[in-house]
């Protein structure tokens, strides 16, 4: 058997591995679909299946997708929200007007992303509120920051030819345990833009996607710290909508000296005290 035979017969294999599946070229071009929820159970999505749907904004992915063919989304200029749901019954109330459309990635690639991520429950927000699930979109810099092993990076400092601090390794673990509190940082940074309503700090939704850090249990103790940080800085910032002599120099005490912008704010409405009372 030749080497052009014997390649086919294993395409041909592979293809029967997956009985549900979304044919190669299926949709291609069809203008007519805006919205799209692949039927679940469906294991296979084929080459170029969506390719150059150019009204498609939306589509929703089973979990049950095993492989993805090539060019799936090229050309899919309106695709803005991507998903993947666990059962049928996740879908039945989806309204897509009412799903963050925020992102940095093109709906293309954050499609591709979303189908060939290891985890694709990472992507999808542990948060339902009447069968829908809220999608969160990560640009291609974040997730390979993340991905990225917490000492990639370091260098230690030399001064005369010499390493200018005792113990190496000590260092090193110093410089993780910073690169895993900036990773949490940008966690925290990157959902808030996502998310919907006034919830400040839910540690439950938080923690689902802190899972795909290195050391769980450091990085729990540093959310934590965020969420308590957050919570006493938005507390502060409501408090110095009223500036009074009582209350000035407490909330100065408690701002950190790093966080300049809030400790000026207070000292310029202080400046302008009039009866003892500031105006924002």
């Amino acid at each position: 058997m030749g080497g052009k035979d014997k390649k086919r017969n294993q395409m041909m294999s592979m293809e029967k591995q997956y009985k549900n599946r979304i044919q190669k070229k299926q949709y291609l071009g069809e203008r007519t679909l805006t919205g799209f929820i692949v039927p679940y159970g469906t294991e296979q999505i084929e080459d170029w299946a969506f390719a150059y749907c150019k009204n498609l904004k939306w589509i929703a992915l089973p979990t049950t997708l095993c492989r993805i063919g090539k060019e799936v989304f090229q050309g899919c200029e309106s695709l803005r929200t991507a998903w993947f749901y666990g059962e049928p019954e996740q879908v039945e109330n989806f309204r897509p007007e009412g799903f963050s459309a925020k992102q940095q990635l093109s709906g293309e690639l954050n499609a591709v992303a979303l189908c060939h991520f290891k985890n694709p429950q990472l992507f999808v927000d542990a948060y339902h509120s009447g069968g829908q699930s809220v999608p969160l979109v990560w640009d291609l810099e974040c997730k390979a920051y993340l991905a990225m092993p917490d000492e990639a990076g370091f260098q230690p400092f030399l001064a005369g030819g010499e390493e200018d601090y005792e113990g190496g390794e000590e260092s090193v673990m110093q410089y993780r345990h910073k690169r895993r509190c900036h990773k949490a940082e940008i966690i925290w940074k990157r959902l808030l833009k996502e998310r919907t309503g006034n919830i400040l700090f839910d540690e439950e939704w938080y923690r689902f996607y802190l899972q795909k850090l290195r050391n769980i249990p450091e990085t729990l103790e540093i959310l934590a710290q965020a969420g308590e940080w957050q919570r006493e800085m938005i507390a502060i910032s409501e408090e110095a909508k009223l500036l009074t002599d009582e209350n000035i120099q407490r909330l100065l005490n408690l701002i950190p000296s790093g966080n300049v912008e809030l400790r000026a704010m207070i000292l310029q409405k202080a400046a302008k005290k009039t009866t003892g009372l500031w105006e924002l």
